[in-house]
């Protein structure tokens, strides 16, 4: 089963930030310079509602026993929390390189919603997910990057349980992915009977005709799209929601926090006031009355914490916020036995980063002074 590394180191990077002073509660005159903003075409609220009710409903089908990953895995990842981003498959251009900028993440995790699409013949996947091993499985053909444990979950429509199939690719410090061969045993039919024997493989998976595509460039291409498509929103708002002991993940615009959230559960003040959602203020200067004049820094303020239908809300600033997504510890598959110090399941090291996630970085440099 993986593991992950502890969290402390990650944590401290955070904890040598500088904190900026906050402002003074004078009165003001406020001057802010308009931020240039080209706001990109989303999905309405109600389709984002649909994905995410599909989602929430996908990840509560039964594991089949048949699949290449272990089931604790696949609860980890539901507890970290699978990315809700309107996609398609078809869109997956054939590119091998992972967009600057990106990283190498912990764990990517994506929904999809093609799995109710299948039918006695084709299975569609409802996610894609990408874990970052420590080290190179011995199984694995080993090449110069770094390695992830890459694969898919698929819905069988027919005994309604999900097959997770697993695969390797290896991504190189400028980005390029590249084909990642691993043993696997293969099932040969005989007159007499049958038996099975070791041999390399690339995927094991395929929706692709092999006379007409090439497996390399399909299995590459497909890791760079998830890889590029999770980094697409990076700089983005994150806001995790939590239903059922799962989570999922979805992204907005600071600007839209206020449309999105409109319907919230409310929070009121002693005095009957609404406390106002999550929002930025923009760096600006603020001239006081007795002539001196101040920079304040960009910051963010108001309730990040909520209930929104029927789900709990964390919204977290990748900037002003302690994010999962910086998250880039590697994990380890060790026996279940013998479990070195400083490593936890997947599961709960979800647990510990939800625990964090959505702190304002400055309050956390204040907790470990």
């Amino acid at each position: 089963m993986n593991k992950l590394r502890s969290l402390f180191v990650w944590l401290k990077s955070f904890w040598a930030r500088p904190v900026a002073e906050p402002a003074k509660a004078e009165e003001a005159k406020e001057i802010r310079p308009k931020r240039k903003y080209n706001k990109e075409k989303s999905k309405t609220l109600s389709d984002l509602l649909d994905n995410l009710e599909y989602t929430f409903g996908a990840m509560k089908i039964d594991y089949e026993e048949m699949s290449l990953m272990g089931k604790g895995d696949i609860e980890g990842l539901k507890k970290f929390g699978v990315s809700v981003i309107p996609n398609s498959l078809e869109n997956a251009h054939e590119t091998s390189k992972i967009n600057d900028g990106i990283g190498f993440p912990s764990i990517i995790f994506l929904a999809h919603t093609e799995g109710q699409k299948g039918n006695k013949e084709v299975m569609y996947p409802d996610f894609f997910y990408a874990i970052k091993q420590k080290k190179c499985p011995w199984f694995v053909a080993k090449k110069s990057g770094t390695i992830y444990n890459c694969g898919f979950g698929y819905r069988d429509v027919i005994s309604n349980k999900t097959y997770w199939a697993s695969f390797y690719a290896t991504i190189t410090k400028d980005g390029e992915v590249l084909p990642t061969h691993y043993l696997a045993h293969r099932s040969i039919s005989t007159p007499q009977g049958g038996y099975t024997r070791r041999q390399w493989q690339l995927s094991s998976w395929k929706n692709w005709e092999s006379k007409k595509q090439d497996e390399n460039s399909i299995v590459t291409s497909m890791v760079a799209y998830h890889f590029n498509l999770w980094g697409s929103r990076k700089s983005m708002w994150s806001t995790t929601v939590e239903r059922d002991g799962v989570r999922a993940i979805f992204y907005v615009d600071h600007r839209d926090t206020k449309t999105y959230f409109k319907n919230r559960d409310k929070t009121v003040t002693e005095s009957g006031t609404t406390k106002r959602i999550i929002h930025l203020v923009e760096e600006h200067e603020r001239k006081y009355q007795n002539g001196h004049v101040a920079f304040i820094s960009e910051h963010v303020r108001g309730l990040n914490k909520f209930t929104w239908n029927g789900f709990k809300c964390n919204v977290a600033s990748p900037v002003h916020h302690l994010d999962a997504r910086s998250f880039k510890s590697e994990s380890e598959d060790i026996d279940e036995q013998n479990v070195p110090e400083g490593y936890v399941s997947t599961a709960k090291m979800a647990d510990m980063l939800h625990s964090k996630t959505g702190i304002r970085i400055k309050d956390l440099y204040k907790e470990s002074a």
